[in-house]
């Protein structure tokens, strides 16, 4: 039993390879028969023996032969019941053979189902991953299965999925796409069958102790692709050669077609609850930000929400300290107190120096390979390994309109690959701390400048009272804006008050023509006489100067123009005495009659 046969080596071989009955009565002696199965013919005793080709619609499908342990002539009359029986051989060999290919493809089909049924109901990568490389070991009769995923940004395969993971102990889990078999799989997009890997040039030499400890030596990798983009690599290793017929090819395309919607799904969904997260982050942080002007609590919210949004371990903002000429940290989540206030971060310096520097969003994804590029002070590496996140940092400029405030930084405690897209939108959470800080700050300076315009005001309504002369201000409108209180006691002034037929702006009130005044001692002959026009005032100011300066004069020192009217108006001794009168001018008696329509407030 297990005697393999080949063509043209034994009596079965010389069948196989002419398609003609063979007849010996003594096999080890005869010419004809080549001695590659001497030894097996010997150890069972055999003498004679006769050998018939199987044949299924023109095709040799296998032998049946018969011998003799005694020496024995073979008739036709033998070789016909023998031909008749391997006819019927033939057909029920074929027959059972349709029925097992029958039964592998519906097994196949019930596995391809199901994993059809695993990619539609899951969107978990993981999950969805697992599920393909273990029915791909199952079509494959049990061959260990691997899915490499591809990194188009990194120029890097990673090991994500297989069937067994005892083989994955110790096996390479990342490479460059230009390194081993898989590599050249992902870069030339091409199926590849390596029958030898140990005798292939394109073999991973530092892969070779786990080849050899599993006993592994045969190798097929297939591009996994979804329109014109490398998704990753479905890759098998056996101890034995794999030859992949026609069959066993379709049934890989569509394993892998499989693979390839179920991994874009995937990705997409990945993508959209990314976007999701980070939405509903920002949309938290810019909530809670226009609820509060305070500087300590924006520094606060936007730390607790870069850590949320950036799915990192720790969040920190580091303001840039005048005195010092450091960056210190002012605020931070997930960071112990004692290292964060022995951080103090030149300009230039690491990731967070440059970002403060340069003025744009800089990051390393390994701290340790990156040490000698960062250029940390002494200082600063000493306090490096007590950082709770010290793997990998990104930073971002935090700039208000008069410089970079600080510097916001989302940390991991291990490796981690930042992405553009990550870059983005830690430089969206530092725009929004930079408005809200200059809000606050605007908000500072208006009350800053509120207090100084509400002590200029005490200043200035302590100094009106503390003058002897009735004083009035009017605005733009000619409404009373200010007075002390000797005005009010004298004329009874009061808010809101506003001169009666006012002039329009920049006419002068004294400049009505027909404004007539009526003195006691000139009996109403002056009842033509005219408010005098001012010469040298213009048009546009005379009425604000004049207002106010009239407002603001005394009794006892009467307006020029008024005694130049009174000069005009009055009789000459009137006028002259009370211009040589050093006492307080007196307003003179109304005679009986009718009312002087004088201009009054």
């Amino acid at each position: 039993m297990g005697l393999r046969m080949e063509p043209g080596r034994g009596i079965g071989g010389r069948v196989l390879s002419t398609g003609e009955p063979f007849v010996t009565e003594h096999y080890l002696t005869d010419p004809r028969v080549s001695q590659d199965h001497a030894a097996v013919i010997a150890a069972e005793g055999l003498v004679g023996g006769a050998v018939l080709p199987l044949r299924f619609r023109g095709q040799v499908t296998g032998v049946l032969g018969v011998a003799t342990r005694t020496r024995r002539v073979w008739t036709d009359a033998d070789l016909r019941v023998l031909g008749k029986l391997a006819d019927h051989a033939a057909v029920a060999i074929e027959n059972a053979r349709l029925l097992g290919e029958a039964g592998v493809r519906e097994e196949r089909l019930r596995t391809l189902s199901r994993v059809n049924q695993v990619v539609s109901a899951s969107l978990d990568l993981d999950e969805v991953l697992g599920a393909i490389v273990r029915a791909a070991t199952e079509l494959f009769s049990g061959t260990p299965a691997w899915i490499w995923t591809a990194d188009a940004a990194e120029q890097v395969i990673e090991s994500r999925a297989f069937s067994d993971p005892r083989l994955n102990e110790g096996s390479v889990r990342r490479v460059a796409l230009t390194e081993g078999l898989v590599g050249w799989v992902a870069t030339h997009r091409t199926m590849l069958e390596v029958p030898d890997v140990f005798l292939d040039p394109r073999y991973l030499s530092s892969a070779m102790g786990w080849w050899q400890t599993h006993g592994l030596r045969s190798f097929v990798g297939v591009p996994i692709i979804q329109d014109g983009r490398l998704l990753g690599v479905l890759s098998f290793v056996a101890a034995r050669p794999l030859r992949l017929g026609a069959e066993e090819r379709e049934l890989l395309d569509t394993l892998v077609g499989q693979a390839a919607l179920a991994m874009r799904n995937a990705r997409l969904f990945a993508a959209t609850e990314e976007r999701e997260r980070e939405a509903s982050a920002l949309f938290d942080i810019t909530r809670r930000l226009g609820a509060t002007l305070d500087v300590g609590e924006i520094l606060h919210i936007v730390s607790e929400g870069t850590a949320k949004a950036m799915a990192s371990d720790v969040a920190r903002f580091f303001r840039w300290d005048e005195a010092r000429q450091r960056l210190v940290v002012a605020r931070a989540i997930n960071f112990s107190p004692g290292p964060a206030e022995a951080l103090a971060i030149r300009s230039g310096e690491g990731v967070s120096g440059r970002a403060y520097a340069e003025r744009r969003v800089c990051w390393t994804d390994d701290r340790v390979a990156d040490a000698a590029l960062l250029q940390h002070s002494p200082h600063t590496e000493a306090a490096m390994p007590s950082l709770v996140a010290a793997g990998a940092y990104m930073a971002a400029p935090v700039i208000l309109r008069d410089g970079v405030y600080g510097v916001l930084v989302s940390s991991h405690k291990g490796i981690h690959t930042h992405t553009e897209a990550e870059a983005r939108l830690l430089t969206t959470l530092a725009s929004q701390a930079a408005a809200a800080l200059e809000n606050a700050r605007l908000l500072e300076v208006t009350r800053r400048r509120e207090a100084e315009v509400a002590q200029k005001s005490a200043l200035l309504e302590t100094t009106l009272e503390s003058m002897g002369q009735g004083l009035v201000a009017f605005d733009g409108e000619l409404r009373l804006a200010a007075w002390n209180n000797r005005m009010r006691r004298h004329h009874g002034v009061h808010a809101g008050l506003r001169v009666r037929g006012a002039a329009p702006r920049g006419v002068h009130p004294h400049d009505r023509g027909a404004r007539r005044v009526r003195s006691r001692r000139s009996g109403g002959a002056d009842r033509g006489a005219r408010w005098p026009r001012h010469a040298s005032s213009s048009r546009a100011g005379s009425s604000r100067r004049c207002r106010t300066a009239a407002s603001s004069r005394s009794r006892t020192a009467p307006c020029a123009e008024a005694a130049s009217w009174r000069r005009t108006a009055t009789s000459p001794r009137t006028s002259a005495r009370r211009r040589s009168c050093g006492r307080r001018a007196t307003r003179p008696r109304r005679r009986a009659g009718p009312r002087a329509s004088s201009w009054r407030p």
